[in-house]
């Protein structure tokens, strides 16, 4: 992804597809978040690197 995609990847109808709703992501965030974690996007050598951070039940 470049940087200004990488940027916007998480905000709502951001797609840099043509038949893209946008919501992926976001959607994705919003499940983690709810659930008590993070998500983390970065450019890595290989490709896009996608982190989920969930906390463990108590």
């Amino acid at each position: 992804m470049s940087e200004q995609q990488l940027e916007h990847a998480l905000i709502p109808f951001y797609s840099t597809k043509v038949r893209g709703s946008g919501i992926g992501l976001t959607l994705c965030r919003d499940i983690v978040e709810a659930h008590g974690g993070s998500i983390n996007l970065s450019n890595q050598p290989r490709g896009l690197e996608v982190k989920l951070l969930l906390k463990l039940p108590s």
